[in-house]
């Protein structure tokens, strides 16, 4: 048995279990064996079934913007509102959506000619950006800082994916 089964199994018993009590005409159980629960329907058989209302937002959305990048893009990395290029000349530019005329630029401490490639991970609060290149050169920028800080610790080594936490 699946988790997802132990969920259906789990709230389809829990309805039945509260449909003793009087709830009204808006009870959540329907006598066809579909619960709809938080607005996802269980049927019988375990599987959780979800539809997209008519006022639900689409997931992306595409825009136009009136930005001329400064230079060729290495990297971007987008997370909560807040778009992080990694341009040639060993720069970061870290904009937020919501305010796209403020654009903060950063330095990051290489050659600007040794910069070719660089993996950017941003975290999901947009906050923590983690820079790697393939020649083992890491980088961590905070929001606000004039400059990426160099990582030490991981020296020659290329981080190719990060589970934020």
């Amino acid at each position: 048995m699946s988790l997802l089964d132990d969920y259906a199994e789990y709230q389809s018993s829990s309805v039945h279990r509260n449909s003793d009590v009087a709830q009204g005409p808006s009870s959540s159980f329907s006598g066809n064996g579909t619960s709809g629960v938080g607005g996802l329907a269980s049927d019988t058989d375990g599987f959780i079934t979800t539809t997209l209302e008519a006022e639900d937002a689409p997931i992306f959305s595409l825009d136009t913007v009136q930005f001329q990048v400064p230079n060729k893009i290495i990297s971007l990395s987008v997370s909560n509102d807040i778009l992080v290029l990694v341009i040639e000349g060993a720069k970061v530019l870290r904009i937020k959506l919501q305010e796209a005329h403020n654009i903060v630029e950063a330095d990051i401490p290489l050659s600007p000619s040794s910069l070719r490639a660089c993996n950017a991970f941003l975290d999901p609060t947009g906050r923590h950006l983690l820079l790697s290149t393939p020649q083992g050169e890491n980088f961590y920028y905070y929001e606000g800082w004039d400059s990426a800080k160099p990582l030490s610790k991981f020296k020659s080594m290329e981080i190719t994916a990060v589970a934020w936490n």
